[in-house]
């Protein structure tokens, strides 16, 4: 898990599609970034969150989460493309 709000801040109604963009650009990358100025306790470790360097991983799926003011809420699971040969 990770998240990029950190880095890049609250963009209020562009929030979802920095967000989307952000995760294709991981998913395309085989990469995710850590999370940034993540401080954790013992309850948190229970978590597998990205932490400090980033962290390669297997061609899959990816989720963005976007979750709004006034319960407008978006979950998009965006999918690798299938190569064409």
């Amino acid at each position: 898990m990770t998240s990029v709000k950190g880095v890049t801040g609250h963009l209020i109604g562009g929030s979802g599609a920095l967000e989307a963009a952000i995760a294709l650009l991981c998913a395309e990358r085989l990469t995710v970034p850590p999370v940034a100025n993540l401080v954790t306790n013992a309850e948190a470790d229970r978590i597998d969150v990205v932490a400090e360097v980033p962290r390669t991983v297997a061609k899959a799926p990816v989720l963005s989460n976007s979750f709004g003011f006034g319960g407008q809420n978006a979950c998009l699971v965006l999918t690798p493309a299938t190569d064409a040969n």
